[in-house]
């Protein structure tokens, strides 16, 4: 990704619904610049804590196969 537009996430969240019999998925993000990025709420994913968007899928760590 060289640029993160403003609908960032809501694209994230489509693309991984769409992924969603995937084992795994790495963005790489070494190309941008920084800024405009709704860190809080992109990690939310990774935070098994949050209770923001309760019905929002978190990551629970790799099974093993």
């Amino acid at each position: 990704m060289r640029r993160i537009q403003g609908d960032l996430l809501e694209q994230l969240d489509c693309a991984v619904g769409e992924l969603k019999d995937t084992r795994g998925l790495v963005i790489d993000v070494r190309g941008n610049s920084g800024g405009g990025f709704d860190a809080p709420r992109a990690h939310r994913n990774f935070d098994l804590d949050d209770k923001e968007e309760p019905d929002r899928p978190r990551f629970r760590g790799l099974s093993r196969f």
